[in-house]
C-alpha cells in the first residue's frame, strides 16, 4: 500500500506579491542595462566598490570631497541604502542585491505616478523606469502618458535639463535620447490600425454553360450569344422588347457587309461575327443574327 502525503504551505499576501509580481528588478536584460548606464567606480586594491560623488565620478573617503550626491554600486545612493558610509567598500554581490532594490523602489513609484504601467509592453515598461531610475522622468511628461498623448511625449521628456545641459555626462544624452525613441516607436504602433483578415469563401460549382443559360430569364439571354445554342427560337416570344432593334432575320441575296452597312458605324462584320459566335461570313435566309 502507498501513502501520499500532501503539505499545505502557507504564505502571507505580501509574500504572494513579491511571487508573482511582473517586476523588472528580476529581469536581466533590464539590469544589465541600468548597470551599462550607471558605470562603478573600483577600489584598486580591494577591488570592491567604494563610494564616489555621482558628478566627480571619484572615489570618496571624506564627507567634504562630495560635491553631489554619495553613491556607491550602480548608482545606489543613500535614498536606497541609508546606511551607506564614506569609504565603504561592498562586494559585486551586494551591488547587484542594492540594484534590484533600488528597481523595486523606483518601479514601485513609477506604478504609482503611471497607474497603467502594467498594461504597456515591457520595452515601454523598461523606458519608462529606466527615465525614472536617473531622475529624467518629469511631471508633464508623465501627465501627457497618463493622457495617452505618445505623440508629443518624447518632445517633453526630451525638453529636460539633464538632457539639455548633460555637462561632462554626454552619455545622459544617448540614454535619454534611446529612451524617447521608445515612446516615438510605441506611439507608431498605437497608430497602425490593424484591419481584420477576411477570407474569401469560394464556392466550387460543377454547373455547366448549359445549365446556366437554361436558368436565365429571357432579358438575360438577349446579351448572353453564348447561350444561343442552347434555344431552338424563342425569338419570336415578346418579353417587353423590340427585338427588329435586337435581331435582324437574313432574306435571299443577304451577306454580312449589307446587313452590317444598315445599321450605320456602330455595327461591323466582326461584330456580327462575334455576337452571332459565327466563325465564317456564310449566312443562310431565314437565319436570325443579333446585331447589338
Amino acid at each position: 500500500m502507498i501513502f501520499i502525503s500532501y503539505m499545505k504551505i502557507i504564505i502571507t499576501e505580501s509574500q504572494l506579491k513579491l511571487i508573482t509580481e511582473d517586476t523588472l528588478s528580476d529581469d536581466e536584460e533590464f539590469k544589465e542595462l541600468v548597470r551599462g548606464w550607471e558605470g562603478k567606480v573600483i577600489d584598486p586594491i580591494t577591488k570592491k566598490h567604494i563610494t564616489y560623488d555621482d558628478v566627480t565620478m571619484r572615489p570618496v573617503t571624506s564627507s567634504k570631497q562630495i560635491q553631489g550626491t554619495m553613491t556607491i554600486g550602480y548608482g545606489t545612493t543613500m535614498s536606497v541604502y541609508p546606511q551607506m558610509k564614506v569609504g565603504e567598500r561592498i562586494s559585486d554581490s551586494k551591488a547587484n542585491q542594492l540594484l534590484e532594490l533600488g528597481i523595486k523602489k523606483e518601479e514601485n513609484e513609477v506604478k504609482r505616478l503611471i497607474p497603467k504601467y502594467d498594461q504597456y509592453p515591457r520595452y515601454v515598461r523598461m523606458a519608462l523606469l529606466n527615465a525614472k531610475y536617473r531622475g529624467d522622468l518629469g511631471p508633464a511628461t508623465i501627465k501627457l502618458i497618463n493622457q495617452n498623448k505618445w505623440g508629443f511625449v518624447s518632445k517633453e521628456y526630451l525638453n529636460h535639463p539633464n538632457y539639455k545641459n548633460p555637462g561632462k555626462y554626454p552619455g545622459v544624452v544617448k540614454r535619454m535620447r534611446s529612451n524617447a525613441d521608445v515612446f516615438d516607436r510605441y506611439y507608431r504602433e498605437l497608430k497602425v490600425v490593424k484591419k481584420p483578415i477576411v477570407k474569401k469563401t469560394v464556392v466550387k460549382t460543377s454547373e455547366t454553360e448549359k445549365q446556366r443559360c437554361l436558368k436565365m430569364l429571357p432579358k438575360e439571354l438577349v446579351y448572353k450569344p453564348e447561350c444561343d445554342k442552347y434555344f431552338k427560337s424563342d425569338y419570336h416570344m415578346d418579353y417587353g422588347y423590340d427585338f427588329s432593334k435586337i435581331f435582324y432575320t437574313v432574306k435571299p441575296g443577304d451577306n454580312l457587309s449589307g446587313i452590317a452597312s444598315k445599321y450605320g458605324k456602330s455595327v461591323t462584320v466582326a461584330t456580327l461575327m462575334k455576337l452571332n459566335n459565327l466563325k465564317s461570313d456564310n449566312i443562310k435566309p431565314g437565319q436570325r443574327l443579333k446585331i447589338k
